[in-house]
């Protein structure tokens, strides 16, 4: 199921009715992880913090979900350093965490982290699709945000085709390569429009994920139709985890130090 980690950093998630029980599922996932006391077990409670805090939480709870996530990777990582999803999941919070202070050093160590686990691990599409989610958000940052941290479209999209040559996609992955490709060209808006026809013969993601994904993907496919650029900003926007990172800036922003291990 290692897969399902890239979620996390992909889709983010307008409040069903049912938030508070799902809200209650991860926070009993983040104990059990915890009390396990175990790698696996720290990576849970990783993945569940970065879900909770990104999709069903705003503001400072959304941060202290996040930082409390970072420690649990980093726990996991003090116990099994090579743990591959501990890794993909801890640069994931911090490239979050960067995005929120708008400060580079935790982007940069995120990038290292993904090219290093590449290096390691060239024939595993998960590293490449970890780099290729980070190329595309540096480059829609702005010129600033890609001269600083060396991210750019070309990467980005030579990863994601990198990792799909490697397994075959799924449905979060494709979904962000939607996204990524919605920002682009008008040759590029309308290649996503046929990717997400690809998008929709995908085998269904686990459990209640699945409506999330189809949800954003489907309000996506409208505003490229519309052919709107407004529209198509604003559907990329809410289907990004953390949405409003940038304005939540209240809580300590965490240096190099604090998230070493």
């Amino acid at each position: 199921m290692p897969m399902r980690l890239i979620l996390l950093m992909l889709i983010a998630l307008s409040l069903p009715a049912r938030a508070a029980g799902l809200s209650s599922y991860y926070a009993a996932e983040i104990t059990s992880g915890r009390l396990a006391r175990t790698a696996d077990g720290y990576t849970k409670a990783c993945e569940a913090g970065l879900t909770l805090g990104g999709f069903m939480e705003t503001g400072d709870p959304a941060v202290r979900s996040l930082h409390l996530a970072i420690d649990d990777c980093r726990a996991a990582l003090k116990i099994k350093p090579d743990h591959l999803e501990a890794s993909l999941s801890y640069g994931i919070g911090l490239s979050f965490e960067s995005k929120r202070t708008h400060k580079p050093e935790l982007a940069r160590l995120a990038k290292k982290l993904f090219e290093k686990l590449i290096e390691e691990r060239p024939n595993d599409p998960l590293p490449h699709a970890a780099l290729a989610v980070w190329n595309a958000h540096v480059s829609r940052a702005g010129l600033f945000a890609r001269l600083a941290l060396g991210g750019s479209r070309r990467r980005a999209h030579e990863e994601f085709e990198a990792s799909f040559a490697l397994g075959a996609p799924k449905k979060p992955l494709m979904l962000e390569y939607i996204k990524f490709l919605a920002r682009g060209s008008k040759q590029d808006r309308a290649t996503a429009l046929e990717t997400y026809g690809r998008y929709l013969t995908l085998p269904p993601a686990d459990g209640p994920l699945n409506a999330i994904l189809d949800s954003r993907a489907a309000a996506l496919a409208t505003a490229l139709r519309s052919g709107d650029k407004k529209a198509i900003k604003k559907a990329v926007a809410k289907a990004t985890a953390f949405h409003g990172i940038r304005d939540w800036r209240t809580l300590r922003a965490l240096t190099p130090e604090d998230v070493a291990y």
